[in-house]
């Protein structure tokens, strides 16, 4: 019987967030500050790959020859 009421429970919970609607903010109007992070957050992305991909492949090799493969 203890099963059965966990299985119960865990479908209820299931079916309560199936149930609901997401609230979704509201996306009629582009705000310029929005616009403007997400720029700054690509770019900082961005100028993030190069020193990332140098130190995956540096970690490739022994370690004396870790700066010649960063360089």
């Amino acid at each position: 019987m203890g099963a059965y009421s966990r299985v119960v429970r865990r479908l209820a919970l299931v079916g309560l967030f199936a149930s609901s609607t997401p609230a979704f903010a509201d996306t009629s109007t582009i705000n310029a500050a929005d616009t403007a992070w997400m720029i700054s957050a690509t770019a900082l992305v961005l100028m993030m790959t190069i020193p990332g991909l140098a130190l995956f492949y540096a970690s490739m090799v022994r370690k004396k020859n870790v700066l010649a493969t960063m360089a």
